[in-house]
């Protein structure tokens, strides 16, 4: 019984983790214009996992959950079935 709390308090707080990042990320643009230099160094130090400089770029690693973010859409064209709404008629539409 008890393992089944511990497990279960696991998944509360990996799934409290995961809101707070998503959080971030639907702010992290807005935060970043405003920041100052110590916040921009605490948003990178969440975010990316490590930072190399190739020639005169910066490439940053990012880290989990936000390189889904930063590689853009797992699902490109979503379920390839059309729009499962197209035969709902408006509510003054005649049939």
């Amino acid at each position: 019984m008890f393992e089944l709390v511990g497990e279960f308090d696991e998944l509360i707080d990996q799934l409290y983790e995961v809101l707070k990042a998503f959080e971030l990320s639907q702010a992290l643009a807005e935060k970043w214009v405003s920041a100052d230099a110590l916040t921009k160094r605490h948003l990178l130090q969440i975010v990316c996992l490590n930072s190399t400089l190739e020639g005169e770029s910066l490439v940053f690693t990012v880290r989990k959950p936000f390189d889904l973010l930063a590689n853009g859409t797992i699902l490109k064209d979503g379920r390839g079935a059309g729009i499962r709404t197209r035969d709902l008629l408006v509510p003054n539409q005649a049939r």
